[in-house]
């Protein structure tokens, strides 16, 4: 067998010395980040410039609630999964994604609950989704469709999440059919100032921003065709009637037919 040439000895030699000093470099590293800080907690709400429903502010409070504050704990004792899943049960926040970077700090990105109508009874009021996720009111005024009167469904005060099933989650549901329809209506979405819902009866009265007409519009159900009955009313009726004049109730309910009324 041959020897071991001095060549390959220090080749060795190296090698060995190369990986003891990567061994206490790793070593080295897992304990300053064992002991380092989070140093900051940065929050970016995404559509924040238009969907102000959730600020950072109110991330970093909601957390501090539920595990305190984040500033100074070690770094390796934030349970980032757990974080996700403790902001996901926030107020308004829709998903949430955590991490860290090397220089101590904790960061989340928010997409948050974008609320499509309001909700206003004699008992309060709510938001909702266009899930049919439960929001309650807050400072953050949010310009969307609203729904007043004598509501179907009304939470407790500050309830959020989704209503159980039965009557009222159905009544829900059959009102967001009928905003998300308006929504998508490049002719009623943001004209329809108000959705009335009528005490005994549950109709719907639909009143228009800076018209006199109040439209009798029935249950929310066939809401395309009603929205087109109010289209020809505008083509083919009020052009017949003086400059200037106009009904004062205009009944879509029924297929085929438009009932003007001046009382």
């Amino acid at each position: 067998m041959e020897k071991p040439t001095r060549k390959t000895i220090l080749a060795l030699t190296g090698l060995a010395l190369m990986t003891l000093v990567f061994g206490f470099v790793l070593l080295l590293g897992r304990a300053e980040r064992r002991g380092s800080r989070c140093t900051g907690f940065n929050v970016e709400v995404r559509d924040s410039s238009e969907h102000r429903f959730v600020t950072a502010a109110d991330v970093r409070a909601y957390l501090a609630e539920e595990i305190g504050t984040v500033e100074g704990k070690a770094l390796d004792s934030l349970d980032l999964a757990d974080i996700e899943h403790r902001l996901n049960r926030g107020v308004g926040i829709l998903r949430s994604e955590v991490w860290k970077t090397p220089d101590g700090q904790l960061h989340a990105s928010i997409d948050q609950r974008i609320p499509v109508v309001r909700f206003q009874g004699p008992q309060g009021g709510y938001y909702c989704d266009a899930e049919g996720y439960i929001l309650p009111l807050n400072a953050n005024a949010i310009r969307v469709q609203t729904v007043d009167g004598a509501l179907g469904y009304m939470p407790a005060a500050g309830f959020s999440g989704f209503p159980e099933d039965g009557p009222g989650k159905e009544w829900l549901q059959r009102m967001l059919g009928l905003v998300a329809t308006i929504r998508r209506s490049p002719t009623w979405s943001g004209n329809i100032a108000q959705i009335h819902v009528e005490e005994g009866s549950g109709e719907l009265t639909l009143i228009l921003r800076d018209r006199p007409e109040r439209f009798l519009f029935g249950q929310p159900e066939n809401a395309g065709a009603k929205l087109a009955r109010m289209d020809q009313y505008f083509r083919k009726v009020l052009p017949q009637l003086p400059e200037g004049a106009a009904y004062k109730s205009v009944n879509v309910k029924y297929k085929g037919q438009i009932i003007c009324r001046n009382k």
